[in-house]
């Protein structure tokens, strides 16, 4: 981008929360009465769009439109978040997949490959990028730039980038048919694939983690489809790829019903789990039990695009009420979603909300003066109270559970389980 940072700030800056909120959420610090809401997920609207004039699909190719479409939900709406990039193709693209742009208002996707095609499992290649090379390819350089902007310019925001796992990358190659058959007919095979595509992740999701606060993997464990012997050797390559996330905190995301797959999943030792919930939230706030934290469980297709802003609104307060650490949707954010909904998740709080966050600056730090010199990392809060919090070192990952986890979750009232 050109010198300015007023390229940035086509909207305004209104204050609904605050970075030290989630952080402090994220480090079983946070002191507010309800947690703050946040988007990890997928953010690019054709609303938002509209208000800055960086379209898809332009948005996910150029690294000037990605960022100015990741800061719409600061800028619009006041959310203390950030997240590139829209799509899930960049990876399998640079592998040597061909991927449609798609529109306005769809995203990418693998079209085709030159593994596809032959009905069965392919062998693994021999001929693959390294993955040093494929860092430097277009659509990686790409989202790396774009987090270094926002990184440089937006320090008062949280920014999430994403990582898809070995597996995705794997069914994105050889086609997702193939490589469920595989994993029944020749699990070797797919095991092989996995193996040689685990190193591309860990590179990427390592780099990532220098320019952003959080990096997401999308996992592909999930019982519903994967063998159990396909499950465990998900988690664990998966595993070796949010312990490559060594700068920033860490996210697992996972779709579908997973709640038998809790286990693998907080294995992986992630700082959040970001699951499919809002069906019936219980039973996994109480398989988790407070070993990572959660955010959720706002429904992204009945409640933020199908619903009015007032059922967003109860959904997130509900969310919050189950013991929630962030609050936000559940998976990504549809293309077709209002502004005025999206609004009702950034003040779900209250119409106070503004007044909260900007007092939350002002708070005393947290711990006493003798905690504070064993403990130098308890000294974070802004002094100035200017709404730019300073920079601030991790805390040790995996901190003490989240104080609310201390009540007993209410019972599934008589839902089924998933």
């Amino acid at each position: 981008l050109s010198g300015s940072e007023s390229i940035y700030f086509t909207s305004g800056i209104r204050v609904v929360n605050t970075k030290d909120e989630i952080l402090d959420a994220l480090e079983g610090r946070f002191r507010g009465e309800l947690p703050p809401p946040a988007i990890l997920t997928q953010t690019g609207t054709v609303q938002m769009m509209d208000a800055c004039g960086a379209y898809w699909p332009a948005a996910h190719f150029e690294a000037d439109k990605m960022v100015r479409l990741a800061l719409q939900p600061s800028e619009l709406f006041g959310f203390a978040t950030a997240r590139i990039p829209f799509d899930i193709t960049a990876e399998a693209e640079s592998l040597g997949c061909t991927v449609s742009p798609g529109t306005r208002d769809t995203q990418p996707m693998v079209t085709s490959s030159r593994w596809r095609g032959s009905g069965t499992i392919s062998p693994v290649p021999d001929d693959l990028i390294s993955p040093e090379e494929m860092i430097e390819c277009p659509r990686i350089r790409t989202v790396i730039e774009a987090a270094e902007r926002i990184h440089d310019v937006r320090q008062d925001l949280f920014l999430t980038s994403m990582c898809f796992s070995a597996s995705g990358i794997a069914m994105q190659m050889i086609g997702m048919e193939a490589l469920l058959m595989g994993s029944l007919m020749e699990p070797l095979t797919v095991e092989k694939w996995i193996d040689l595509l685990t190193p591309y992740r860990e590179l990427y999701a390592k780099t990532l983690s220098e320019v952003s606060d959080n990096v997401m993997v999308i996992s592909g464990v999930e019982s519903t489809i994967n063998t159990p012997e396909m499950n465990r050797l998900l988690a664990e390559k998966d595993g070796k790829i949010v312990s490559s996330i060594r700068d920033s905190f860490s996210t697992v995301h996972d779709c579908g019903s997973t709640l038998y797959d809790i286990e693998y999943l907080v294995g992986m030792k992630p700082d959040i789990l970001s699951l499919e919930t809002s069906a019936n939230p219980e039973p996994y706030l109480r398989a988790v039990n407070g070993r990572c934290r959660m955010i959720g469980c706002v429904n992204p297709i009945r409640t933020l695009l199908q619903s009015p802003p007032e059922m967003v609104r109860e959904q997130a307060r509900q969310s919050a009420e189950l013991g929630f650490d962030l609050v936000g949707p559940e998976c990504g954010v549809p293309p077709l979603t209002s502004n005025t909904n999206l609004r009702a998740l950034a003040e779900y709080r209250s119409r106070g909300t503004r007044a909260q966050a900007v007092s939350y600056l002002s708070l005393p730090n947290i711990g006493s003066d003798d905690e504070q010199q064993q403990n130098p990392q308890l000294s974070f809060h802004s002094q100035q109270g200017n709404g730019v919090p300073r920079p601030r070192p991790r805390l040790p990952r995996h901190p003490q559970p989240h104080p609310g986890r201390e009540r007993p979750l209410p019972e599934a009232r008589g839902r089924g389980e998933p």
